[in-house]
C-alpha cells in the first residue's frame, strides 16, 4: 500500500515507469540536496527578516502606550504591557543567535525550537495595535515544521532517500493551506456559482467592502483597484486559474518538477493581493521563492553530484512510445507511453515539461493514447 501511495503522489505509474538503482539515487540526492540549499536560503532570508523587524520596531516603539493592546495569547502572556527596548532587543538577539546556531548545526533541534519560538515572539509584539497581519504565516510555518526536518548533506543513498521523503512531507505541510484555499475557492467560483449565483468575494461590488479595513489602516488611495476595474473578467479568470493550481499544491511537494508552477502561482497570487488589497506579502513571496525554487535544476554543485546518463533512446509512438536512459554502470531507466514523452521533454527543456506533472493529467493522457492505439487485429489487417 505504501509504495503504491508514494507512486501516486510522485505521479509514477509502476506499469509505465521503471527507475533503475542509479535513477532512484539521482532522484533522492537531487531532492535531498535541493532541500539542504533551500534551508540555507531560508536562514539567510531570516537575517533579512530580522532587519525588517528592527525597522518596524522603530516605528512601533514610537506609538503611544495607550494604543497598546495585545492581539495574541503569546503577546499578552509575555508582553502584557509595551515591551521595553531592552526586552525587545533581547528577543532579537536570541533569534539572531538561533539563526547562527542553525546555520552551523542544521540538525540541532534545540536551536530550531528556539528559532521558531523567537520568530513567533517577535511577530507577536507587532500584533499589539489592533491588527493581526497575515503576511508572515509561511515564514513562521517554515521554521516551525523545520523542527522535524533532518537537513544536511547526505552521504549515502539511504540517507538521501530519508531526507528526500522527509523534505517532501515538509513542503506538503507548508503547501497544505494553499491547497485548502484553492479547493474552496475553485468550488466557490465554479460549482457554487452555477448552483446559487449571486454576490461572491470576487464580485466587483464585494472588492471595496473586503478591502475597506486595509485602506483605512494605510490611508492609501484606490488607484490600483480603479486601474484594474476595466479588466474585471481577466482578474476573475486569473483567480480561477490560481485556485486550480493551488488545489494540487501539496501534491507538488512530491512531484518536484511541478514546484516551479506552484511557486509562480503563489507569487502571482500575493502580488495581485498587493495591488488590489494593499496587503504587503513581501516576506511570503521571498520565503516561497527560497523554499520552492528548483535548486536541483540550476545549482551546479547538485548537478555534479548526480550520475549523468551516457545515452538516451526514444522509439515507438503513442501508447507504445518508450524512452530509456542508459548509465555507464549498465543501469537503465525506462518510461512508456505518456511518461516517455514527458520524461524526454523534461530532459530536453524541463521548464516546458512542468505543467505535465499536474495530478490526473498523466492518467487522462494515457487513456487517450491507449484509445488511439490500433489493436493487434487492426495492425495485422
Amino acid at each position: 500500500m505504501t509504495p503504491r501511495l508514494f507512486s501516486i503522489l510522485r505521479g509514477d505509474a509502476p506499469r509505465h515507469v521503471a527507475l533503475s538503482e542509479t535513477g532512484r539515487a539521482n532522484r533522492a540526492f537531487g531532492a535531498a540536496l535541493a532541500g539542504f540549499y533551500a534551508d540555507r536560503a531560508l536562514l539567510l532570508w531570516s537575517v533579512v527578516w530580522l532587519g525588517i523587524r528592527w525597522a518596524r520596531w522603530q516605528d512601533l516603539a514610537a506609538r503611544p502606550a495607550v494604543l497598546y493592546e495585545p492581539e495574541t495569547w503569546l503577546a499578552a502572556l509575555v508582553f502584557p504591557a509595551p515591551p521595553s527596548a531592552a526586552a525587545w532587543y533581547a528577543a532579537f538577539a536570541v533569534c539572531a543567535l538561533a539563526i547562527a546556531a542553525c546555520w552551523r548545526r542544521p540538525r540541532l533541534v534545540a536551536a530550531r525550537l528556539v528559532l521558531a519560538t523567537s520568530v513567533l515572539l517577535l511577530m507577536s509584539t507587532e500584533f499589539t495595535f489592533g491588527k493581526i497581519e497575515h503576511t508572515n504565516h509561511l515564514f513562521l510555518l517554515a521554521h516551525t515544521f523545520a523542527l522535524f526536518l533532518p537537513v544536511g548533506r547526505p552521504e549515502t543513498v539511504a540517507e538521501a532517500s530519508l531526507q528526500a521523503w522527509t523534505d517532501a512531507w515538509y513542503r506538503a505541510a507548508l503547501l497544505f493551506p494553499y491547497m485548502i484555499a484553492g479547493l474552496w475557492k475553485w468550488v466557490d467560483m465554479t460549482v457554487r456559482q452555477v448552483l446559487k449565483p449571486g454576490l461572491t468575494w470576487l464580485h466587483p461590488d464585494a472588492l471595496p467592502i473586503s478591502t475597506l479595513y486595509t485602506y483605512r489602516i494605510y490611508d492609501l488611495p484606490l488607484d490600483a483597484p480603479a486601474a484594474l476595474a476595466p479588466f474585471g473578467p481577466v482578474y476573475v479568470i486569473g483567480y480561477v486559474g490560481i485556485a486550480l493550481v493551488f488545489a494540487a499544491a501539496s501534491v507538488a511537494a512530491f512531484r518536484r518538477p511541478l514546484l516551479p508552477l506552484v511557486l509562480l502561482t503563489i507569487i502571482a497570487f500575493h502580488l495581485t493581493n498587493v495591488l488590489t488589497l494593499y496587503v504587503h506579502f513581501v516576506t511570503t513571496c521571498a520565503v516561497a521563492l527560497v523554499l520552492f525554487f528548483p535548486y536541483e535544476r540550476v545549482v551546479p554543485a547538485i548537478r555534479r553530484s548526480l550520475t549523468t546518463p551516457t545515452a538516451t533512446v526514444f522509439d515507438g509512438a503513442g501508447a507504445a512510445a518508450r524512452y530509456r536512459r542508459h548509465y555507464a554502470n549498465g543501469d537503465v531507466d525506462c518510461f512508456e507511453g505518456f511518461y516517455a514523452y514527458r520524461e524526454r521533454l523534461a530532459d530536453r527543456a524541463w521548464l516546458r515539461a512542468v505543467p505535465l506533472y499536474y495530478p490526473g493529467l498523466a492518467a487522462l493522457a494515457t487513456w487517450v493514447l491507449q484509445r488511439r492505439q490500433p489493436s493487434a487485429s487492426q495492425t495485422n489487417a
